[in-house]
């Protein structure tokens, strides 16, 4: 993959998040929502395709196996978003609203796909963490914000567990306050792995 693709896809990640955010706050679920959430989506997928290129061109494949999942999952994301399952935008876009079909088999489908999406975001920033000791330090800054926006999305479902157990209040607050924390350092995330790839273009 030459430079310009790797750059376009640090680019496309910024668009991503662009989209994600009017598809959220400016259209919601309707039809314009879901055309916008396939066209964020088809930036993700870009952008991770090229992070791909660029690491495998710097000699690291370590992370081409939950890139493609990542990749492959959002897409899913995407198609069941078309069908009002999940939240149509694939990726960060798509976690909240999985599941949102109930125990039907679309649902657990979706359930599925977000369990999936959430193991292989957190090996992609094991991977980048490992990629930073040749590739510098914006690398492991992007490994170590992916690692702690997982994981406080991991004690989100925790917490919204116990707190549906316990029925607490004060457990749903928290858990209320983790996925707000952890969505920040996701998108904090993406904007460095945007910086990342555009820097990286530049040293090919």
């Amino acid at each position: 993959m030459n430079a310009s693709m790797v750059r376009f896809g640090g680019i496309a990640l910024f668009i991503y998040l662009v989209l994600l955010i009017l598809g959220s706050l400016a259209f919601g679920g309707s039809i314009v929502g879901r055309i916008v959430g396939l066209i964020g989506t088809a930036m993700l997928i870009f952008g991770f395709w090229a992070t791909k290129g660029y690491l495998n061109a710097k000699g690291h494949s370590k992370a081409d196996l939950p890139i493609l999942i990542i990749i492959g999952a959002s897409a899913l994301a995407a198609i069941l978003g078309l069908f009002g399952i999940g939240g149509g935008m694939g990726g960060m876009g798509g976690m909240g609203g999985m599941g949102a079909g109930g125990m039907k088999i679309a649902g657990i489908i979706a359930l599925v796909i977000m369990l999936v999406w959430f193991l292989s975001w957190l090996w992609f920033g094991f991977s980048a963490l490992g990629f930073g000791k040749t590739g510098g330090g914006v690398w492991k800054a992007i490994g170590i914000l992916y690692i702690i926006g997982m994981a406080c999305l991991a004690l989100t479902i925790l917490f919204t567990i116990l707190a549906l157990a316990a029925g607490s209040a004060g457990l749903g607050v928290i858990a209320g306050i983790l996925v707000i924390v952890g969505g920040l350092v996701l998108l904090a995330a993406v904007i460095v792995h945007g910086i990342g790839l555009i820097q990286g273009a530049g040293k090919m």
